[in-house]
C-alpha cells in the first residue's frame, strides 16, 4: 500500500510538470555568487601624461552599502586596465568580488593612486609630484546587473611639462639642463573619495627634479618627467640649472588648470631665458610669457 501512495505521489507531481509545460517548471532560486565585472577608462588621456595611454594602470576600488559614503566600506579591491580614452574590456577586481546573493544594491567608486584608505580618505606619502591622482564616479549594481560596471577615471590635478629650446646665438647642442625647481607648487597629500576634494601639502622647499635634458634647436628637448601639482596658480616661478649656470626666479605667468597639461617652453639666449606656455587638455588653450635677462 505505502509502494502504490508514493507511486501515485511521483506521478501526480510529473502531471502537475506536464500540463504546465508552456511556462516551464520553475526551479529554485540560485543562490550562486555573481562575481562583479568592471571596465574602465580615463577621461581626456593623451601620451604626455604620468598616465599614458596604452599604460597598465592598477586602480583602488571601495564598495560601500550606501551611496557616496564609504567610510564603512564594505570590501576594497584593485583593478588592472590598460589606459585608454575609452571604456576598455571588462575586466575581474583582485581579489574577486561578487554582489550581495541576497540581491541588495552595492556602490563601488575607483580611486588612483592606491595610497593608505581610511574612511572616505586616501592619504599619499609621495611629496614629489609624481601622484597622478585620479577618481571616478559611483556606480550601483547587484546580482542581477548585466555586464560590466564602467567607471571613467579624472584627473584632479595639474600637470607641468618642460621643453628647453635654443634661441638666437645659443649653442644648439653641447648644454643641458640638469635641474630645475619649481616654487610655491603645492603636492596632494590626500583624497576624499566621497567627494573628490584633495587636500595639499605645504610649500615646503619647492619640488626638485634632476636629469640631463639637452636644449636643442626647435622644437626643442622636453623632460621626460612631469610634475602633478595643485591648479589655481597665476604663475611658476623655478630656478633651473643649466651648463653650470643658475638661473634664478624664471617665471612663466599662466592660469593652471584642473585635468590639463601645461608645457613650459624655455628658451636659452645669451642673455636669459625666455619662458612661455601652451595648456594641453592632455588642447592648446592659451599660452602665458616672461622673459628674465
Amino acid at each position: 500500500m505505502k509502494k502504490f501512495i508514493l507511486m501515485t505521489m511521483a506521478a501526480t507531481l510529473m502531471a502537475g510538470c506536464s500540463n504546465d509545460e508552456e511556462n516551464g517548471c520553475i526551479s529554485p532560486p540560485s543562490e550562486d555568487p555573481v562575481e562583479i565585472k568592471v571596465s574602465a577608462g580615463v577621461s581626456g588621456i593623451q601620451t604626455k601624461a604620468p598616465v599614458n595611454t596604452g599604460q597598465s594602470v592598477t586602480a583602488n576600488f571601495v564598495a560601500s552599502v550606501n551611496g557616496g559614503d564609504y567610510s564603512a566600506a564594505l570590501w576594497n579591491a584593485t583593478g588592472t586596465f590598460t589606459a585608454s580614452s575609452t571604456a576598455s574590456a571588462a575586466f575581474s577586481l583582485s581579489p574577486a568580488q561578487y554582489y550581495p546573493v541576497d540581491g541588495s544594491t552595492i556602490h563601488i567608486k575607483g580611486y588612483y593612486p592606491q595610497g593608505t584608505l581610511s574612511g572616505n580618505t586616501v592619504t599619499f606619502s609621495e611629496t614629489d609630484g609624481s601622484n597622478d591622482v585620479m577618481i571616478s564616479g559611483e556606480a550601483s549594481g547587484n546580482k542581477t546587473t548585466s555586464g560590466a560596471l564602467a567607471f571613467t577615471f579624472n584627473h584632479l590635478l595639474t600637470q607641468l611639462q618642460f621643453t628647453f629650446k635654443a634661441g638666437a646665438g645659443f649653442p644648439a647642442s653641447g648644454r643641458t639642463v640638469t635641474s630645475i625647481t619649481l616654487k610655491n607648487q603645492q603636492t596632494p597629500a590626500s583624497l576624499n573619495i566621497k567627494d573628490g576634494t584633495v587636500s595639499y601639502n605645504p610649500v615646503g622647499d619647492g619640488i626638485t627634479l634632476t636629469g640631463t635634458y639637452a636644449i636643442s634647436a626647435d622644437p626643442g628637448t622636453t623632460a621626460t618627467v612631469y610634475p602633478m601639482v595643485k591648479s589655481g596658480a597665476t604663475s611658476v616661478v623655478m630656478d633651473i640649472v643649466a651648463g653650470g649656470v643658475t638661473y634664478p626666479n624664471v617665471t612663466v605667468s599662466l592660469n593652471t588648470e584642473t585635468g590639463k597639461a601645461h608645457n613650459i617652453i624655455l628658451t636659452f639666449t645669451p642673455k636669459g631665458i625666455t619662458a612661455s606656455a601652451i595648456i594641453t587638455p592632455w588642447i592648446t588653450r592659451g599660452t602665458g610669457s616672461s622673459v628674465v635677462q
